[in-house]
Parts: structure tokens; sequence; C-alpha cells
């Protein structure tokens, strides 16, 4: 509930977010990845959540097909 707070996002979609079940913004993942920041998350993980949140983005945002 703090992150999401923090996010200015209810719990309930972050938990959604979460679970994959929508797709963040690119925003929200920057904005995640800089609270993370101040709570001591270190700085190879910060780097491997954004990877990871690009990816879904991605994923969700276009389909195989216009992948290719």
């Amino acid at each position: 509930r703090g992150l999401a707070r923090s996010l200015q996002v209810s719990p309930a979609w972050l938990s959604y977010v979460e679970r994959g079940q929508r797709v963040p913004s690119w925003t929200l993942v920057q904005n995640c990845t800089k609270i993370l920041s101040r709570d001591g998350l270190k700085t190879a993980e910060l780097h491997q959540l954004k990877k990871i949140g690009k990816r879904i983005i991605l994923r969700k945002t276009f389909s195989p097909k216009d992948l290719s």
C-alpha cells in the first residue's frame, strides 16, 4: 500500500501490474525504481527492474507479428 500511495495509484491496480494483468506505463516503471532506490534497493536490481518493465510494456503493447 505504501508503494502504491507513493506512486499515486491504487493498491488494487498495482497488484494487477504485479500479477501481469495490467501493463504499467514507462513513467510508472521509472517512478517505481526511483522510490525503491531511496529505500535501499541495489543499483543492479534497479537496472533489472527497468529491463523487465520495458520488456513487459513492449510485449503487452505489440503483438509478436508487430515485432518481427
